[in-house]
Parts: C-alpha cells; sequence; structure tokens
C-alpha cells in the first residue's frame, strides 16, 4: 500500500525530498523489521496530473537512487523551471516503483502549488 503524503510548493521552488523504501518482514506473530529494499534493478515514474482521470500529465517527476543501492534511499525531484510551469492549484500525483514485471505505488496524494511574489 502506497504512503499517502501531501505537498505544497511554491512556484519557482526546487522540490527535492528522500524517501527510505523498506520492506517488513515478520520475525514472529508480535514482532517484525523493516528491511531496506534493494534499489539496484529498480526504476521509478511518477506523474503530475490536474485530477486522476486527466489524459495531460502536468508534469513528471525526476529521481536519483543515492548509493549504495541496498540502502533503499531515492531522491524525488521537480526543477524551479517545472514548479515554474505549474498552476496555482492543487494537483495529483503518485510514484511507481518497477522492478522487473512487477511494480508498486509507493507514493501518492496531493500537491498544491502556491503563488510566488518574488520572480
Amino acid at each position: 500500500m502506497a504512503d499517502i503524503t501531501n505537498f505544497n510548493i511554491g512556484q519557482g521552488e526546487t522540490f527535492k525530498i528522500l524517501v527510505e523504501i523498506v520492506n517488513e518482514s515478520r520475525l514472529s506473530p508480535s514482532s517484525s523489521v523493516n528491511i531496506p529494499q534493494d534499489l539496484t534493478n529498480v526504476s521509478f515514474e511518477g506523474a503530475i496530473r490536474e485530477s486522476y482521470s486527466s489524459e495531460d500529465i502536468a508534469t513528471s517527476f525526476t529521481f536519483t537512487k543515492i548509493p549504495p543501492y541496498a540502502s533503499g534511499s531515492v531522491y524525488i525531484n521537480l526543477t524551479k523551471e517545472q514548479t515554474l510551469e505549474l498552476d496555482q492549484r492543487k494537483y495529483v500525483y503518485d510514484v511507481l516503483m518497477t522492478s522487473g514485471s512487477s511494480a508498486r505505488r509507493i507514493l501518492e496524494g496531493s500537491l498544491h502549488i502556491r503563488p510566488a511574489a518574488t520572480r
């Protein structure tokens, strides 16, 4: 199940968050441990749209996996040029992680673009 996270971003701001992807491993019925996801053969894609039913993509995220890839850490990014091109409104987004033939939504939610006075 994807984490639901909502973001507020100012127009013209650089957006960069660090996400750590883990898998839960059960040690017993009452205890578990989180194990980082190895990102070596994993790819990511993420889109921002006006609504889930919109055909057009407003923009797409870029991703930077952090070595060592076994740490499960990835940066999700938008450039200042990308956020400047987005209208001042609320959007929806999601991020998919793909490995081989399986895909998993790891993050989703809303993204609100705030106006900027300084340009």
